[in-house]
This record gives structure tokens, C-alpha cells and sequence, in this order.
């Protein structure tokens, strides 16, 4: 799974909530900074579905002898794998928005309020 974030053992009352906005153009250390910020219970995700780019990280990527061809690697392999792949998936918000809704940022604090009015 993702890494343990430890602390000091104790929960502060604020804030209340963390509200987290992700779209299709989330990736890669975005969406590793997602799955440890969901380790806290305060935490909501918002929006559609990541990019899906965070099971390799690291890359390189280098020229080949070749003109024109190029290689990418990953340097490391995500400690999820192979049971919870993220690569071409992406994550899964806790609440999806609309496809008409323009306004996310609006969107999402009346929908905290509306948890907690």
C-alpha cells in the first residue's frame, strides 16, 4: 500500500475537512500526494478520475543511438502492485463531479457545508 505517514498520535479539530480536486490531467506524484493525504479520515477526493500514471516512478528517460527513438524507464515499482494498479485507471474520487458542473471549487465547498451546515 501507500506509505505510512506516523505521527504524533493526536487528531486536531482542525481543520475539519481537506477537500482534494482531481482530473484527468492528475499524475504521477499528484496522485501519490492523494493516496497518503486519504490516509486521514478528514480527507475527500473530488472531481473524475485521475491519469492513472503512478505505478513507475522515477523515469529516465534517454536518447537512443537511433534518431528520433527515445526510451523511458522507471526507476521504482509502487509497493501497491500488482493488487491495486493505478496505471491507466487512475484514482477513483470519493465524490465525482458533474460533467456539466463548471465551477469545482464551488461545487465542493457547498457540498462541505452541506455535511456540515
Amino acid at each position: 500500500g501507500p506509505d505510512k505517514i506516523f505521527n504524533d498520535g493526536v487528531v486536531r479539530k482542525k481543520p475539519e475537512k481537506v477537500a482534494i480536486l482531481v482530473n484527468k490531467n492528475t499524475a504521477s506524484f499528484a496522485e501519490s500526494v492523494t493516496l497518503e493525504a486519504k490516509q486521514s479520515k478528514k480527507t475527500i477526493v473530488f472531481g473524475e478520475n485521475s491519469k492513472g500514471m503512478a505505478d513507475y516512478i522515477d523515469v529516465r528517460d534517454w536518447g537512443l543511438p537511433c534518431f528520433g527513438w527515445r526510451i523511458a524507464y522507471g526507476m521504482a515499482r509502487s509497493g501497491r502492485l500488482p493488487e491495486n494498479p493505478i496505471d491507466n485507471v487512475g484514482l477513483s474520487p470519493d465524490v465525482k463531479i458533474p460533467k456539466d458542473e463548471f465551477d469545482w471549487v464551488e461545487y465542493t465547498r457547498k457540498y462541505l457545508h452541506d455535511l456540515n451546515p
